[in-house]
């Protein structure tokens, strides 16, 4: 049971708080006001994927929070929406959208006017059909084999395509193998080569520029400039103290260089570079690239693409044996798929009277005295339902053929036929969460007042949120909420009123009458309130 929700910044809502009754509660209100607005604000608190064009016009975030009572507790359920991201609370904390739908899955079930279109497919009768026998894990299992079966399919095609392609273009693809064996390489050499050639090189410049200075001894020029000007100075006869001092200078500056040059060459042999490996690397870098332009771009890509051609070339020698196991595989999980395909039909068949009687029964009930509905099956078939069609037949009027639902149905019928498929679906749930928005949609009087016990008769262990425009469905609920639009600072409010009795008469008067209330409609309100 949905208790309470709590809606911030959706559309024209800016903060709205509802609390539901645990039985049949009815939302009213004229179009646009924002009965919509609710109707999708539970779908979305619900799990349904969010309209990001629903956020409140100059808001960022949107929260839609509600309280759930499940066998006996509460609940606390929010969902927080941004242009960007969906983050999805379960008791205040955060949890995956595949864990939030497991848990609330079950306790709920949506049904607005495009699922009457639904109807209109027959593709779609076999869903309602299935739901209705419980076929749900039959099912499963069904579809895992069928998957599985698919997949062997795929499997087959690709060894025969495979084993015609290799034969097709052997020459070539012996040729490439060879020259990819005689490669050898692995994962990320090419990076590995990088850096290997890298660290030779910076070896190389450095050593480079060690040996230039390693030989500044033997460098002529220099030392000869040296040499010569402290020679001719020391040749002079009257030497000042500053000439003295020059010549100590030049003559220790030609040590400290000296010096200089010994160091160098004796840090040049720890910067040690082999070439001829430099270049082996740098060679087989060259070669890596060349395959990697002529075989998809990286190794991986070389790498996979050898693997490949093993592959062909390993099957195309035992392709006979090969295709043989993997038939024989292909078999067996046919002979699996069949009996669970005969299972599904067998339940299918055995539920097909009673959904056919209690649907009949309903539409009865709803004013479609001589209606004749009917469920039309066909053989059991390998496909994703096991079986060749399913469609639902209904004859409306005497002396009329019989055909499929979408081939005749006025939308007032529509409505009635769904909700009799869903009452008979749903006939023996308990404590779930009905979200009916507009069903109603075609109906006269007399035949929304038929709708408005069957879904009074669902409430009675079931939660129903209702959204209606017909009083006759609207009198028959627990509660009566009230939607309704204002404008405050420029800005359009959607507010709610929980009705007592006289606001519900007031109400349904004005839905049976209009903005005009007359005593006739007062009248009839209070009539059909009982």
């Amino acid at each position: 049971m949905l208790k309470k929700i709590k809606i911030k910044n959706l559309a024209i809502v800016d903060s709205l708080e509802i609390e539901f009754n645990s039985s049949f509660n009815v939302i009213t209100g004229e179009s646009g006001s924002g009965k919509t607005i609710i109707y999708k604000s539970i779908n979305y608190l619900f799990g349904e994927t969010f309209n990001k064009k629903n956020i409140r016009e100059e808001e960022s975030i949107c929260e839609i929070s509600g309280l759930l009572n499940i066998n006996s507790k509460a609940y606390e359920i929010k969902r927080v929406f941004s242009q960007s991201k969906t983050q999805n609370y379960i008791n205040n904390k955060i949890v995956s959208i595949h864990k939030y739908l497991n848990f609330i899955n079950e306790n709920w079930e949506s049904y607005g006017q495009h699922e009457q279109q639904l109807l209109l497919n027959k593709d779609n009768h076999i869903k309602y059909l299935d739901l209705f026998s419980k076929n749900s894990d039959l099912l499963i299992q069904y579809k895992l084999l069928f998957d599985s079966y698919n997949m062997i399919n795929n499997e087959i095609k690709k060894i025969i395509s495979d084993n015609d392609d290799y034969y097709k273009n052997k020459e070539l693809y012996d040729y490439q193998l060879k020259e990819l064996n005689d490669l050898r390489i692995d994962n990320n050499e090419d990076s590995i080569l990088k850096d290997k050639i890298k660290a030779i090189e910076e070896n190389k410049n450095i050593s480079t520029y060690l040996d230039s200075l390693s030989d500044i001894s033997s460098s002529s020029d220099i030392f000869k400039l040296l040499d010569n000007s402290s020679n001719k100075l020391q040749d002079l006869s009257n030497k000042s103290s500053d000439v003295e001092n020059i010549i100590n200078q030049l003559n220790s500056l030609r040590d400290e260089l000296s010096d200089l040059g010994y160091e160098a060459s004796k840090l040049s042999k720890e910067y040690y570079y082999n070439q001829s490996e430099l270049d082996s690397f740098q060679e087989k870098l060259l070669e890596i690239n060349h395959f990697k332009r002529k075989y998809g771009g990286t190794i991986e890509s070389i790498l996979a693409y050898k693997k490949e051609l093993e592959d062909k070339a390993s099957k195309s020698e035992d392709i006979d044996s090969i295709l043989e196991n993997k038939l024989i595989e292909k078999n067996n999980i046919k002979e699996d798929l069949l009996d669970k395909a005969n299972l599904l039909l067998e339940k299918r068949i055995n539920a097909i009277k009673k959904l056919e009687k209690n649907i009949r029964n309903d539409l009865q009930l709803m004013e479609m005295k001589d209606v004749e509905f009917s469920v039309q099956l066909g053989k059991v078939a390998i496909n994703e339902n096991g079986i060749e069609e399913c469609i639902f037949n209904i004859k409306t009027n005497k002396g009329e053929s019989t055909k499929s639902i979408g081939d005749i149905v006025s939308g007032g019928e529509l409505s009635r036929i769904m909700m009799a498929i869903k009452l008979s679906i749903n006939i023996s749930s308990k404590n779930k969460i009905f979200i009916l928005d507009e069903i109603d949609a075609g109906l006269s009087g007399k035949e929304a007042d038929s709708i408005g016990n069957i879904i009074q008769r669902l409430s009675k262990y079931n939660q129903v949120i209702c959204i209606t425009h017909l009083s006759q469905i609207a009198s028959k609920a627990n509660q009566h909420l009230k939607i309704s639009k204002s404008v405050l600072s420029g800005r359009t409010l959607c507010n709610v009123d929980n009705l007592n009795e006289e606001e519900k008469i007031k109400e349904l008067a004005e839905m049976i009458s209009g903005k005009d209330i007359t005593s006739e409609s007062i009248s009839y309100a209070k009539k059909i309130l009982g």
